[in-house]
């Protein structure tokens, strides 16, 4: 699984420019050429972004659980039906 989720790039660092107006650019460099250091912190945050990501499926799966067992076989809408 090592390298299976490791980006083509990464943000290195920013910089500003002044001119026409101010504004932060980013440094981006290919990851192939990313220190030991950088690489573990890369890393980290892709774990860690993995890691909230099925955090928040399973609190929502949580939740539609808790809508299902709440409104199971309740009707949702009341309609009444007039024949002619």
């Amino acid at each position: 699984m090592l390298g299976a989720h490791d980006p083509e790039t990464f943000v290195s660092g920013h910089h500003y420019v002044y001119e026409p107006r101010f504004e932060r650019v980013e440094t981006v460099k290919p990851f192939s050429e990313a220190s030991f250091t950088e690489n573990g912190y890369i890393r980290r945050d892709i774990s860690q972004k993995f890691e909230r990501r099925a955090r928040a499926g399973t609190q929502f799966a949580n939740a539609l659980s808790e809508l299902v067992e709440d409104h199971h076989g309740h009707s949702l809408i009341s309609v009444e039906i007039v024949c002619q």
